[in-house]
């Protein structure tokens, strides 16, 4: 797992259920022609955070044993985030991704493109073979996700459209994976609500957190540095520089941006101004909103060790904005 989610209680968890998770994920991988096996493994193989599927199990099991199915729902979260992580990578032409080489440039296009369909395909399924309104949480779900794709990729620049982008792309799995958790333990629909707006504001803050460490050297993320800005998209630390700028120069930045016209020179310059003190405390701020809901929600649940865990993984997405 990367370095800036070192949360040991949520490690020794994920220790604990991933080769459940894991098994699952093989199952339907295994079922594939044998030519979309490989794509699919490619990035399934270096584990990540599994921060939905940890979450939907963290979510399921504090009301008591885990649910049967359990494993089944969190390797379907897993096989959706990665292949919206496989198809946003062809998009935005990135050429990183968890440290290696990003699934097109190591497959191919078609190739990846088929890999996350797949993937996709195969979440569905177990969805689908699910509770009904498992179901129901999860197609809703993957309708934001689409929506706000479209969003960020029709360049939409103003900060309110962006807030409204995160919960979409970000927010919506993370919330519908808590929520999917509360069901699949059969709780009541209040409770299954709290857990979503948990979820939903968890997802928003840790997109923000993401977002502020886009402008970190590819070496201590994994990632391309800058890859926003190089793709055209305006995440709120630029959007937090913007509002330094006179307007003229808002204007001039924006269109370079999205236009796709920003040189390594200027890429350089704004990732340094994004992690000025004053703008980090901005973006801190912001992200420290949603986790306030988030802990509201948290707090009106009973107290377990699966709280606690939900509890430290909030305190470690608060911090994780200001620090390298």
């Amino acid at each position: 797992m990367k370095s800036h989610f070192q949360i040991k209680s949520y490690q020794e968890y994920l220790i604990l259920h991933w080769p459940g998770i894991s098994a699952e994920i093989l199952k339907y991988i295994r079922l594939l022609p044998k030519p979309g096996r490989e794509p699919c493994a490619y990035l399934l193989d270096n584990q990540g955070k599994c921060l939905r599927a940890g979450l939907l199990l963290l979510c399921s099991g504090m009301f008591g044993k885990l649910p049967e199915g359990a494993y089944s729902l969190a390797a379907a979260l897993e096989l959706t985030h990665t292949a919206s992580l496989l198809h946003d990578d062809i998009q935005d032409d990135s050429t990183l991704r968890r440290g290696k080489p990003c699934g097109h440039l190591r497959f191919g296009v078609k190739e990846a493109l088929l890999a996350g369909d797949a993937m996709l395909a195969s979440a569905m399924h177990i969805c689908a073979s699910s509770q009904p309104q498992i179901f129901l949480i999860y197609s809703d779900c993957v309708n934001d996700m689409v929506h706000g794709q479209i969003m960020e990729t029709a360049g939409l620049c103003s900060q309110h459209l962006y807030l409204e982008t995160i919960f979409k792309k970000t927010g919506s799995l993370i919330g519908a994976a808590c929520e999917m958790g509360g069901s699949l333990a059969m709780q009541p629909q209040p409770v299954c609500a709290l857990l979503r707006e948990f979820g939903r504001n968890l997802g928003a803050a840790y997109q923000i957190a993401d977002d502020w460490r886009d402008f970190l050297p590819a070496v201590q993320t994994g990632k391309d540095q800058g890859r926003d800005i190089l793709r055209g998209n305006i995440t709120l630390p630029v959007h937090l520089y913007l509002n330094t700028l006179p307007h003229k120069q808002q204007q001039a930045l924006i269109n370079r941006i999205v236009s796709g016209h920003i040189d390594q020179a200027e890429l350089g310059n704004i990732c340094m101004q994004a992690h000025a003190s004053e703008l980090t405390q901005q973006c801190r701020a912001q992200l420290d909103l949603f986790l306030q809901v988030a802990r509201e929600k948290l707090s009106l649940l009973p107290a377990s060790p699966e709280k606690a865990i939900l509890e430290e993984i909030t305190l470690h997405i608060g911090n994780s904005v200001g620090g390298t």
